[in-house]
């Protein structure tokens, strides 16, 4: 987009409230200095602009030479010094991203199942890779989930037909929410779904994002906590399978689990990595009963221990209560 039409879009952005990632193009890799620096130099006048976005999935060395260029003349013509993002999909190891953290600021990375007919613990391999690559680093990662349906992106992009190797559909409620609890639990900064230019035709789609996007918002303080977690807590699979099956090389643990502690209650957030079903016994749970968030249910804690089970790629949120503790106010 020219200066005039991106100078438009901020307007219409602005009267609605909202904030403008800027797309810079590919052509800009190979344009010189000046006009780099003098078209970013136009475009941060904006209050509109949130962060600058460069082209995306770089590939070799050389590239790696002209990204780095482009991330220091957009660096150099912002005054206000926004963030530089990067979608990377090239590989999923820790090197992989640690390799490409001196171009970027932010990190984006994603798997898209339902299109190419991977598993869902992809996104774990690339999301655990590249949080593990930034290590040590500023630069932060956002995951970016399917939301698309296959075959509606194979007619939005003017196919007759899906390439060979891709799938049709699109992910479900309970997959979408995998998509989005799992990045978050092994320490991604935020999500960044693909991309409502195609899921706004699929409701049952658009519907399952708002209904994960209101969870989300509702565990936002909690997510973000950095209260002590109590020690000792674990869990053991009773039954089913103990890994995943090959995400992108890789064969992850079947059950992912971190905590939380928030407002004097611990939250566990437990995720299933396969598409079967798991029994999992969890040890040195603190409190007497959990609550099932989002799922209307409450289980019995038993001297810290407690049984659940979890169907395929399914995400459980524990709210660990505390009975006889009184808040006495004065």
């Amino acid at each position: 987009m020219s200066v005039a039409e991106y100078q438009q879009y901020f307007a219409q952005a602005e009267q609605n409230g909202l904030k403008v990632r800027v797309s810079i193009s590919p052509s800009f890799l190979t344009a010189s200095d000046a006009t780099v620096i003098n078209y970013v130099a136009a475009l941060a006048k904006s209050n509109a602009v949130s962060m600058w976005y460069l082209p995306e999935e770089p590939k070799t060395a050389a590239d790696h030479e002209s990204w780095r260029r482009l991330y220091n003349l957009i660096k150099k013509a912002d005054p206000l010094q926004r963030p530089v993002g990067l979608y990377l999909a090239e590989g999923a190891t820790p090197d992989y991203f640690r390799y490409w953290s001196d171009v970027t600021d932010v990190i984006f990375c994603g798997a898209y199942p339902e299109l190419y007919g991977i598993d869902r613990a992809s996104m774990v391999t690339r999301v655990k890779g590249a949080v593990e690559g930034v290590a040590g680093t500023n630069t932060a990662v956002i995951a970016t989930p399917q939301f698309f349906d296959a075959q509606t992106y194979a007619e939005r992009n003017g196919l007759s037909s899906l390439p060979p190797g891709f799938h049709a559909g699109h992910p479900n409620y309970q997959y979408m929410r995998f998509d989005a609890y799992v990045p978050l639990m092994l320490g991604a900064q935020g999500l960044d779904w693909y991309t409502f230019e195609y899921g706004m035709y699929v409701p049952d789609m658009v519907d399952s994002l708002r209904r994960v996007l209101a969870e989300l918002t509702q565990l936002k303080p909690i997510l973000t906590s950095t209260d002590p977690v109590p020690q000792g807590m674990s869990f053991t699979i009773l039954s089913g399978p103990t890994q995943s099956a090959p995400a992108m090389g890789v064969r992850q643990p079947s059950i992912l689990m971190t905590a939380r502690n928030y407002g004097g209650n611990t939250y566990l957030f437990v995720a299933s990595l396969v598409r079967d079903t798991v029994q999992v016994k969890f040890t040195g749970l603190p409190g007497s009963k959990a609550d099932v968030l989002f799922e209307d249910r409450t289980l019995q804690v038993r001297d810290g221990t407690m049984v659940d089970a979890f169907s395929d790629y399914a995400v459980h949120v524990y709210k660990l209560r505390y009975p006889g503790i009184k808040v006495l106010v004065h």
